[in-house]
């Protein structure tokens, strides 16, 4: 068996806490951050009975629509979803942003600035994910209580800045 590849930026217990998934050979590992100033992570090995052959493919999104992030691991023997069991740690809202007049359509390159009470998040909408392949034009933010979200802003790829302040969760 060949080494594998992918790393994918995730939040696996839907807590807003994103850490880096990453595919090796037939292994895949989660690298937690332990201190985001000092750049330490903490590595753990995420069990998969019955993966098979290397892994040529890694993305991470929310199959089951139930606010936590599952992974589709292509290889050899097609693709497998692994589907994430958590209950969602805390409240979430899915973002679907539809660019108009000067930015694109699915929101490709907005930056999205989230604010808790105890938490800053910034998350970048991307394009593409991998060779020939692409992943869902959403984000998905987690919050530590319904409460919580005190701040959201999107920055689209033209420059201009949108508040939201009425977002839905859960």
């Amino acid at each position: 068996a060949g080494p594998g590849f992918g790393v994918v930026s995730s939040d696996p217990g839907g807590a807003g806490r994103r850490g880096l998934i990453v595919a090796a050979g037939e292994q895949l590992w989660l690298l937690e951050a332990r201190d985001p100033t000092a750049m330490t992570f903490r590595r753990r090995r995420i069990e998969v009975p019955g993966l098979t052959g290397p892994i040529r493919g890694l993305l991470a999104l929310d199959v089951t629509r139930n606010g936590v992030e599952d992974l589709v691991v292509a290889g050899p023997a097609g693709l497998r979803v692994l589907e994430n069991t958590r209950s969602p740690d805390a409240a979430w809202l899915r973002l679907r942003l539809i660019g108009q007049r000067m930015s694109n359509r699915d929101g490709i390159g907005c930056v999205v600035d989230v604010r808790h009470k105890e938490t800053h998040q910034t998350m970048l909408l991307r394009g593409g994910g991998g060779y020939l392949s692409s992943g869902p034009t959403e984000l998905l933010v987690s919050f530590r209580a319904p409460d919580d979200a005190g701040f959201l802003r999107v920055t689209w790829p033209s420059g201009s800045r949108q508040p939201l302040s009425s977002a839905s969760l859960g």
